[in-house]
């Protein structure tokens, strides 16, 4: 969203942010420039399914007071709709009947996602069938549909075949440069592994405290020199704080906090390798992660699992790729990367290489194509 946001301000559009307030929040607008932010009277905690069912519910009415609201106070044109969930887009049903155009953009896949939170569903199963009617109906409604890379598009066609759909986009996760005005790659004297964001239990980061644990095992004179930098939160960072301590590795980790985003990128800069651990399934199959396009537009060599999305984008001159739930393998990939920094430097330019079709620049040019054909509908 942000990416987003900067561009429609660059080039001068009027842009409505409506987002979950943080808990101390008021109802307010935040102006800056061009650009109005409400945030709303809720927050996420994502606890439990119910949770998350009352979160989504509350936040479409929520949305559909609000979509109205800007289409009628301010004559909105264009409603850019974030999933989850995809029934979101309906929140802008009563803009959509008197000629706003709205655009769906799938950043994530509702089916799969639940999948994977509750393991005993399957494709055959009636919530995930719910999901998928679901999502038909979402795509039907909108007027342009964005996802964020070819699986995600191909199984969206597949899915909803027979829809009067002209095109599914592809917009994917890139860097925007004006966002990182000067990248300068410091790293320091010992080898530092770093991860930034949010610790969701699907990432897995306690399969990196696991391969820490193992490097000491494997290579006690590495493991005493280097160290693991840890910023973020989320509800997986307790469990993740106390393994280390169970392992006696604790001394090895520090754990910054959730920081700000220039700082992140200051602070990964100084870093040897970037992990990003993840579990396999059907949901993080599809993973494609900022972080890790950040990582490779400033020159971080990356440590990721064999995800089928990575893997689609990224060979293995690029990436060092561990097998998924693995700690010895991650930990042999781990001390790899410290005893070759030169390869893996090589490996660094290859990703950057692999990254520079996608980049934000085209993907910019990708979006303002979408505007452009939607505005021109209006006139």
């Amino acid at each position: 969203m942000r990416r987003y946001t900067n561009f429609l301000v660059q080039n001068g559009v009027e842009t409505f942010v409506v987002c979950a307030g943080r808990a101390s929040s008021n109802y307010e607008p935040e102006n800056a420039g061009i650009v109005k932010v409400f945030r709303l009277p809720m927050r996420k905690r994502r606890s439990s399914f119910g949770r998350r069912l009352f979160e989504y519910l509350t936040f479409e009415v929520y949305a559909f007071a609000m979509a109205s609201y800007l289409f009628f106070r301010h004559r909105v044109k264009v409603f850019h709709i974030h999933n989850l969930p995809d029934f979101l887009v309906f929140s802008c049903v009563i803009p959509k009947l008197f000629g706003a155009r709205v655009i769906l953009d799938f950043h994530e896949l509702f089916p799969e996602f639940m999948m994977q939170q509750a393991p005993a569903l399957n494709a055959d199963s009636i919530p995930i069938k719910i999901l998928r009617f679901q999502e038909r109906l979402a795509v039907r409604f909108a007027d342009e549909v964005i996802t964020i890379h070819e699986p995600a598009r191909d199984i969206l066609y597949r899915r909803n075949q027979g829809n009067t759909l002209k095109d599914i986009h592809i917009i994917m996760n890139a860097v925007d440069p004006g966002e990182i005005q000067e990248v300068v790659r410091s790293p320091s004297s010992n080898f530092s592994v770093f991860f930034a964001g949010t610790m969701n239990y699907s990432l897995n980061l306690e399969l990196l405290v696991e391969a820490i644990s193992k490097v000491r095992e494997l290579d006690l004179s590495l493991y005493e020199s280097m160290h693991l930098h840890l910023y973020g939160d989320g509800p997986a960072l307790k469990g993740v704080l106390e393994k280390a301590v169970n392992l006696k590795v604790a001394n090895t980790i520090s754990y910054h906090g959730k920081v700000s985003y220039a700082e992140t990128i200051k602070a990964a800069c100084k870093a040897s390798v970037c992990v990003i651990p993840a579990e396999k399934n059907i949901y993080s199959d599809l993973y494609y992660s900022l972080k890790l396009v950040e990582m490779i537009y400033i020159g971080v060599p990356v440590i990721a699992p064999r995800l089928m999305t990575y893997q689609y984008y990224y060979p293995e001159s690029a990436i060092l790729y561990y097998e998924p739930g693995n700690a010895g393998d991650l930990a042999d990939k781990i001390i790899y990367a410290a005893n070759n920094p030169d390869q893996m430097r090589e490996r660094a330019k290859e990703a950057l290489r692999a990254y520079e079709p996608y980049s934000w620049a085209v993907m910019s040019q990708r979006y303002r194509d979408v505007l452009s054909g939607l505005f021109r509908d209006q006139k």
